[in-house]
């Protein structure tokens, strides 16, 4: 299976004037129906297009139904001004994100990274200790994957949540899109009904 593999369904009405016929269509209209996406003040998804990491961290707490919080401070990138700051905030008093000196919240965020994020924020609906030893990695470049990341890529694959891509590869130093985050979301919303 790839990451652009079709959802089984019809999108039931238009959310964003750039989605019709893509890929990612049905993913992203359902996370909009429940006000888990946005798109700018255009009516644009821009799918195609890199997503932050406070854009995609805004994402995964609003899919896990977390409230944002007050900034009380932690990262010298992040100031209580930021549209992202609330987010930020239920983000690490969810032990999804981790204290350090940088969040980097514009950068854009890697396949790698968005795995933990997603594992993170999966909660109860992700047995943590399921044992992977003997579960292997189909993907061509698995042994890219940074150190750090092979337990959130494992998890997130063997639960079904991320695919790989259409050369069997999983790329995990890549940027991950719009569409890419809007159908991993999906997945986990999938999974918790």
């Amino acid at each position: 299976p790839v990451e652009s593999a079709e959802p089984s369904a019809e999108p039931e009405k238009d959310a964003f004037s750039d989605v019709k016929g893509h890929w990612a269509e049905k993913f992203i209209k359902e996370l909009y129906d429940k006000g888990i996406v946005k798109g700018n003040e255009d009516g644009k998804f821009n799918p195609d297009e890199y997503i932050t990491r406070a854009e995609y961290l805004a994402m995964m707490i609003r899919a896990a139904g977390i409230p944002e919080k007050g900034y009380t401070g932690g990262f010298e990138d992040v100031s209580a001004g930021d549209w992202y700051s609330g987010v930020v905030q239920a983000g690490l008093d969810s032990g999804i994100i981790s204290v350090d000196t940088a969040f980097r919240p514009n950068d854009n965020i890697t396949r790698e990274e968005m795995c933990k994020i997603l594992i993170l924020a999966a909660g109860e609906d992700i047995d943590l200790d399921v044992d992977l030893k003997n579960y292997e990695f189909a993907y061509g470049d698995a042994d890219r994957i940074s150190g750090w990341a092979v337990e959130y890529v494992k998890l997130a694959s063997y639960y079904g949540l991320i695919l790989g891509k259409d050369n069997g590869d999983f790329e995990p130093l890549s940027n991950a899109t719009r569409a890419e985050t809007a159908a991993v979301t999906y997945r986990l919303l999938e999974k918790q009904e």
